[in-house]
């Protein structure tokens, strides 16, 4: 989704519980402009959501992602009366009640099309999202000890029993996007579509069982056991013209985790917390970095490692001398609102 969306009017689906808002004066309303900007994002979501998800195959039912947006998305009949009110509201016909209240209607059909396209995009995405998170799983459950690896395989057996997620949560979901964008001033309208909700959850608990896989391979790790070391790769950051002037080291830089997040980590909802033990020289630069706990996901440790050697530390100084030594530094990868609703993260150089 755009990061350009008009605030207004993806604020009030995007926050939780939603309440609706007072009714518009003419002053306060979001103009032509910006409703006609938040449409054409609308569209242009649509036209590219196959490609962004990977072109999904068919559900258990037949349906593609192509018929859900034909049939739920921008349909002739919203279009038509998005475009009998923009008209009314452009002539300025009626007063300003009438102006007021197209414009108000204007914004139940661009809120009710945003939840549309969100409530299908968390259904097919969560598709994909299971089978990421599953390999993963599944990926954890070979390194289990034999005997430890059937209960594991029951626990990820349990997750696949059914469909992952009924065909009924989506006529659900847009139903309730109707109801709601047509909710009268002052009504609380709390909650999410049902798919959004039951997707989450789906995604929840593969990811839940992997964390929980990832500590106990961690605790199954003989004490004393060497971690893999990587070295730096890339230059040293210049030496800081101060360093910690006490007997411990501390942070002088470290990049936002956000723009190191994997691309598929993030579209399918995959966290964790990555423990890094790091090694570094007399200027703070980290020499060498490895995965003291994992998060039991290959693409976040990976990740983790690379934010390791964009980390820059002010060394410890014992008797006036700047001194090399080692940390431990957690990175965590967390999501804070639906895994679907986030655009993908900047790309970065190692």
């Amino acid at each position: 989704m755009s990061p350009r969306i008009v605030p207004l009017l993806a604020a009030l689906l995007l926050s939780a519980p939603l309440r609706a808002q007072a009714p518009p004066t003419p002053a306060s309303a979001p103009g032509l402009e910006q409703i006609d900007l938040f449409m054409r994002q609308l569209r242009q979501a649509a036209w590219t959501m196959p490609e962004q998800l990977g072109h999904p195959a068919a559900d258990e039912s037949g349906r593609r992602l192509e018929d859900d947006l034909a049939e739920y998305f921008l349909t002739d009949a919203t279009l038509a009366r998005f475009d009998e009110l923009r008209a009314q509201l452009a002539a300025g016909n009626g007063d300003a009640a009438a102006q007021s209240s197209a414009t108000m209607a204007l914004q139940q059909i661009a809120m009710m099309e945003l939840c549309h396209q969100m409530a299908l995009k968390a259904y097919w995405q969560s598709r994909a999202a299971r089978d990421y998170q599953r390999a993963q799983v599944a990926r954890l459950i070979e390194k289990l000890p034999e005997a430890e690896r059937q209960s594991k395989a029951d626990e990820l057996r349990d997750l696949d029993a059914g469909p992952p997620l009924p065909r009924s949560l989506v006529g659900a979901s847009m139903q309730y996007c109707t109801e709601r964008a047509a909710a009268p001033a002052g009504l609380v309208m709390a909650g999410v579509p049902p798919v959004i909700q039951a997707a989450q959850t789906l995604v929840d608990g593969y990811n839940t069982l992997r964390l929980k896989l990832a500590a106990e391979l961690d605790g199954l790790r003989e004490p004393g056991t060497e971690p893999d070391w990587v070295n730096r790769g890339i230059p040293c950051p210049a030496p800081a013209a101060n360093s910690s002037n006490s007997g411990y080291p501390r942070m002088r830089s470290q990049p936002d985790v956000a723009r190191y997040y994997p691309r598929a980590a993030l579209d399918y909802g995959a966290t964790g917390l990555v423990q890094l033990l790091l090694h570094y020289d007399n200027t703070g630069c980290v020499t060498a970095a490895a995965v003291r706990k994992s998060s039991g996901s290959e693409e976040l440790d990976a990740a983790a490692l690379q934010i390791a050697f964009q980390t820059a530390l002010l060394p410890a100084v014992v008797d006036g001398t700047p001194q090399a030594g080692a940390i431990v530094l957690p990175v965590k990868f967390s999501i804070n609102s639906p895994f679907f609703l986030h655009t993908p993260p900047a790309q970065v150089q190692p």
